[in-house]
């Protein structure tokens, strides 16, 4: 039975989107006659190795492009992307130095502050000034124990600029939930801050602070990140480092497969360091956002999560776009239920994000946005996690906007990125992903390893992707990261979703985004 779609682009609208553009220039570059977005994705999965040229050239990757595109592409773990490119992660986001705004952050007091992109790259250069003056470099590890602020973005930035390895961990974990991640990484440099501010209880965790340092042997430094001069004994101090001399800012060549970021995920019970590289992950957040979430310079965006979940990585790497990041730190319905949506009214968001908990929760609360704020910059709202099943997507659409592109995205921590996501040219269908990414060879298979065409079955990706995990962290023969992703239906990627292709072309998500824990799959729920 045919469903009508609770959102369609324009004609008008769809011919000036990035995302046909992109279509067009495939067509003219390969003699072709693309017209929908399917005919674009089964062009890219079937091509890749045209696709992915295409998408650094299109998005302007600041690098050196080489002649290899991928090696090993027959063994889907062992493939490696531009095997002879070269960039940096943190050059490509600070491409604009002007004086427009970069980043705006507000905290539960309602504390707002602003950084001119100018601004954000001076910060930028003197912490990476200190941490090449202080032997940090490729291969080190560098550790976060902050919140979503701006000086977690400039300490990423500038980590990724001098070639070192970025991780981050969430402020509200425990010490010894800390060190677990944390320990086996060996960090050089910690950088963290104390207190701090969730659902207006101020969070000391001053006494923590001293014992991870002392329990982590590999620390060269501890930063401690306070806006005044205040400081832990024996830390040093972040308002010094601002004021270190700033030479122009210097960028670490990287090899298009280093290590960028470690994210942790669940393996059989235990804490893993998935390894993220530099270049696979930018072009995934550049094809993402410019195709498609169709991002511009001077969009804006209201991503609602922690530093180091995978939405706050996908938040930050819009600055490669020319977008302004909205940062919030704090519980997202303190000190009141709307302030995501006064900050989205205030600020001209024009994408919001937030977990599906969020907005589930908004259905049941009062807060109605379309009755109490007037939202005319707001074009996209995306929701990650559980899929919004019927009634709550419909009753969103009405609570929020007309007229609004309101998505699911079926993003995986395990990449970083999304499988399915929106995209700006075709009809939306409540609960739905748009699609299936381009460039990513998602199929369906049942407990067999037979295709799905429409109905539910286990997300696979069939063919390499330049995002792909570099492997785990301590498993230096890849048997756990072969275990996790490539066992049960070798040699295609698993990572235990279930999903449901619709005859629309959609993604339906059947449960929250798993751990990495494939070797405990189970077969189809009824």
């Amino acid at each position: 039975m045919s469903r009508a779609s609770v959102w369609q682009p324009s004609p008008e609208l769809m011919v000036q989107t990035n995302l046909h553009r992109f279509m067009m220039e495939v067509n003219r570059f390969h003699s072709l006659d693309l017209q929908s977005y399917q005919d674009l994705w089964q062009w890219s999965v079937e091509k890749t190795t045209r696709f992915w040229p295409l998408i650094w050239q299109y998005c302007g990757v600041q690098g050196s492009l080489g002649d290899i595109v991928a090696e090993n592409r027959q063994e889907m773990a062992r493939a490696r992307w531009f095997p002879d490119s070269r960039l940096n992660f943190a050059e490509n986001l600070l491409r604009r130095n002007d004086d427009s705004t970069a980043i705006i952050a507000y905290n539960e007091q309602g504390e707002r502050r602003a950084l001119s992109w100018q601004q954000l790259e001076s910060a930028v250069a003197s912490l990476a000034t200190w941490l090449r003056a202080e032997h940090v470099g490729p291969g080190d590890r560098v550790a976060a124990y902050l919140p979503n602020t701006p000086e977690t973005v400039i300490a990423m930035l500038a980590t990724a600029s001098v070639g070192a390895i970025w991780t981050a961990i969430d402020p509200q974990l425990n010490e010894q939930e800390t060190l677990h991640r944390l320990t086996p990484l060996s960090p050089v440099v910690l950088f963290a801050c104390d207190p701090s501010q969730q659902s207006g209880q101020s969070l000391t965790v001053r006494d923590r602070l001293i014992s991870l340092r002392q329990a982590l042997p590999s620390l060269r430094h501890a930063v401690s990140v306070s806006r005044s001069d205040d400081s832990l004994p024996d830390w040093t101090n972040w308002q010094s480092l601002l004021q270190t001399a700033q030479p122009p800012l210097r960028f670490y060549e990287c090899a298009f497969n280093d290590p960028l970021y470690i994210s942790h995920r669940n393996f059989q019970g235990e804490t893993v360091g998935v390894i993220h590289p530099v270049g696979g992950s930018l072009l995934q957040y550049l094809k993402e956002h410019q195709l498609h979430c169709d991002i511009r310079p001077g969009d804006r965006i209201l991503c609602h999560s922690k530093a180091g979940e995978m939405l706050w990585y996908w938040q930050i790497s819009a600055l490669a776009s020319g977008a302004t990041l909205v940062l919030y730190d704090g519980a997202p319905v303190h000190p009141d239920n709307p302030i995501l949506w006064d900050i989205a009214r205030d600020e001209q968001v024009t994408l919001l994000a937030s977990h599906s908990d969020y907005f589930m929760a908004l259905e049941h609360g009062s807060v109605r946005p379309r009755l109490t704020h007037q939202l005319p910059y707001l074009r996209l709202v995306c929701s990650s996690g559980t899929r919004l099943d019927n009634p709550h997507s419909e009753h969103l659409q009405r609570y929020i906007k007309t007229d609004l592109q309101l998505v699911q995205l079926l993003e995986c921590d395990d990449i970083g990125s999304c499988f399915a996501l929106c995209n700006p040219i075709s009809p939306l269908f409540h609960g739905e992903s748009q699609g299936r990414a381009l460039g990513m060879a998602v199929q369906v298979l049942d407990d067999t390893g037979q295709a799905v065409q429409e109905g539910r079955g286990w997300l696979v990706c069939s063919k390499p992707f330049p995002a792909q995990p570099l492997g785990f962290w301590n498993d230096p023969a890849g048997e756990r990261f072969q275990a996790a992703y490539f066992e049960r239906f070798a040699p295609r990627w698993c990572h235990g979703e279930q999903v449901t292709l619709t005859h629309t072309g959609g993604v339906l998500r059947h449960r929250p985004p798993a751990a990495s824990d494939q070797l405990r799959l189970k077969p189809l729920a009824s």
